[in-house]
């Protein structure tokens, strides 16, 4: 509980997930303010073509934009991607790197970037159509 002096108590103890509780006072007026932060996370280009270059070692740039720290996690049954950028914090440029993807016969991977209770999946197309996405 918390005494807003004329206005009152507040219980502040259900307030949860909304954010952080700033309580100012200014003369015999007392207000609070809720704080929320909502998370969110984009990757630009997506899906990220390889142009059918299936030779080990072409590395592609990406464009990431989060609210906060992020890590990431690979979908790669057929180990296309040989690295990665696996976590960061807030906006940047993130790397992927194939390996040798004619020698497997793969032409998809993804990899989910997420922060907080937002994600993002990067579909890596190496080449044709695959579920829709590349």
């Amino acid at each position: 509980m918390a005494s807003l002096g004329s206005l009152g108590v507040v219980n502040l103890s259900n307030i949860g997930s909304v954010g952080d509780v700033n309580i100012s006072r200014i003369g015999a007026i007392n207000s609070v303010n809720v704080v929320t932060t909502v998370d969110s996370i984009n990757i630009s280009p997506n899906p990220r073509f390889w142009d059918g270059a299936t030779e080990a070692g072409v590395q592609k740039s990406f464009v990431l934009t989060s609210s906060g720290a992020w890590n990431a996690t690979k979908s790669d049954p057929n180990n296309i991607i040989s690295a990665f950028t696996a976590s960061g914090t807030g906006s940047g440029t993130v790397y992927v790197t194939v390996g040798n993807p004619a020698a497997k016969t793969a032409t998809y991977a993804s990899i989910t970037y997420t922060t907080g209770s937002a994600s993002v999946v990067l579909n890596v197309c190496i080449s044709g159509t695959i579920r829709g996405e590349c």
